[in-house]
């Protein structure tokens, strides 16, 4: 008789997240008065923004304001442990501005849209 029953990383198996991710790195800059959307290519396991002088970032494409996490130029990097497949950094000054990213990847390659109360909404 066959066996017809995989096993594929999915959100709940935690394994995923137990283990080291893969890297993911980006860089770049974003224009004054924009936002840009990180797109990873699997869920992650954890985040690293770096390097963004001012602004923030939100989970949802122009987040309201509350739903902002805003950052400073003089504060470490900020790390954040989470499970998301995009990021949206946020520029509201009048001069473009540099960002880092990295994140460790997880093998999980399904959609993990984030919404609701928080994210998209106040």
């Amino acid at each position: 008789m066959a066996n017809y029953y995989t096993n594929k990383a999915s959100i709940g198996h935690a394994a995923q997240f137990q283990a080291s991710g893969r890297p993911f790195i980006s860089a770049g800059t974003i224009p004054a008065g924009t936002e840009i959307e990180i797109s990873f290519p699997s869920v992650t396991r954890s985040i690293t923004i770096n390097k963004l002088s001012s602004g923030g970032f939100a989970f949802a494409p122009s987040a309201p304001a509350a739903n902002l996490v805003r950052l400073k130029g003089t504060e470490p990097p900020f790390t954040l442990v989470l499970k998301c497949r995009k990021i949206y950094l946020v520029n509201p000054t009048v001069t473009s501005q540099d960002y880092e990213i990295f994140a460790e990847l997880t093998g999980i390659e399904e959609d993990y849209e984030l919404s609701g109360s928080g994210i998209d909404a106040p």
